[in-house]
């Protein structure tokens, strides 16, 4: 099982099916928010359905195919941050993010997100990292940039949420980058 300790209580680990009852709640709790930005919403209409979705995880992690973790701070979950669409043999992979209301503005996204991406490069071989978020998600495009992704322009009409269409933002950091920010 992966847990990557960023720091300052918070870590990264791989969902448990102990963990369905807790990450429903936080997703229920966060429903307003991520009903504007997130296509899976729709399908987590109970904790049966979070469940699913952590033995999808599961699967998908034991086989390669994505890493999906989720973000503890203090013993308590607070998001979801994950390698979907994994590509070994491309070296490359897209990051995806979301954070429950409460734990906004403390920097605990930016934290985690760092701490994935030095495993990303560090440990799964990639050379590419992408991010993409809705144009119109200011707080969620403001993580790349300031991590040091280089915006890379606009997809257009990239994912339906419920019934609007939306376009990306995309963004990257490849592996020469991110070693020249590291200390020497």
């Amino acid at each position: 099982m992966i847990e990557i300790a960023v720091g300052d209580g918070i870590v990264l680990r791989e969902p448990r099916e102990d963990d369905a009852d807790r990450l429903f709640a936080l997703i229920d709790a966060n429903r307003v928010l991520l009903g504007r930005w997130m296509p899976w919403l729709d399908y987590m209409r109970h904790d049966g359905d979070s469940l699913t979705y952590i033995r999808y995880s599961q699967e998908g992690n034991r086989e390669g195919r994505f890493l999906n973790l989720l973000i503890w701070v203090d013993d308590e979950p607070a998001g979801v941050l994950c390698y979907f669409a994994l590509e070994p043999a491309q070296r490359r992979s897209e990051i995806g993010y979301w954070l429950g209301q409460r734990w906004h503005g403390r920097g605990i996204m930016s934290r985690a997100c760092q701490a994935l991406i030095d495993y990303g490069f560090g440990h799964l071989n990639l050379y590419r990292i992408q991010i993409a978020c809705a144009v119109d998600n200011l707080p969620s495009r403001a993580l790349p940039e300031r991590l040091g992704f280089t915006f890379e322009g606009v997809l257009h009409g990239r994912e339906w949420v419920g019934e609007r269409v939306l376009d990306h933002a995309i963004y990257a950091l490849l592996l020469p980058a991110w070693r020249a920010r590291r200390p020497a």
